[in-house]
């Protein structure tokens, strides 16, 4: 119920009938391309090298997949951003991100901790209206796979068994 880009329906649908690739929605399709710029932003800024990712699946819960944007030379996941106004952003180098962001985050530290189970730091870069570039460092929260293990491993059965949730 956070992202303003899905529900549980159209998830669930990109998981059982996935669309074949065709043009992106504009907002995806810009930010897509803004992300080797901002990541060679970010190289610049911070002194990172960052590699692209692969998808990692968690080590016990294998439904749980995390692909993350970059990689830094500290193993630590990068998440890029892009963003028409700076609604949510907090005062940069805090984990202060709009919601639907630290909760991607956290899924991402989970499933990379339960590999390497040092990792346990997120950085997000963003690009706010074409010209402010900020930096949050998300701290992993050790409370937030024990929250959400449950609805999503009932949501993943559904998938499963090809029970679509409601409308």
């Amino acid at each position: 119920g956070l992202s303003p880009w899905g529900n549980p329906l159209t998830v669930y649908l990109d998981k059982v009938e996935p669309v074949a690739d065709g043009p992106l929605e504009p907002q995806l399709e810009w930010g897509v391309r803004a992300e080797p710029m901002i990541a060679a932003a970010a190289m610049d800024h911070f002194g990172w090298d960052l590699v692209k990712s692969e998808q990692v699946r968690h080590a016990e819960h294998s439904f749980l997949l995390s692909n993350p944007d970059r990689i830094n030379g500290d193993g630590e996941p990068v998440e890029i951003k892009t963003s028409r106004f700076g609604d949510g952003w907090g005062e940069p180098e805090t984990a202060d991100i709009p919601q639907v962001y630290w909760v991607q985050v956290q899924h991402q530290l989970e499933v990379l901790a339960s590999h390497r189970p040092g990792v346990s730091t997120c950085w997000v870069v963003v690009l706010i209206g074409g010209n402010d570039f900020r930096r949050y460092r998300v701290e992993r929260d050790p409370e937030y796979l024990a929250a959400v293990i449950g609805p999503l491993t009932e949501f993943w059965r559904a998938v499963e068994s090809r029970t679509p949730p409601p409308v």
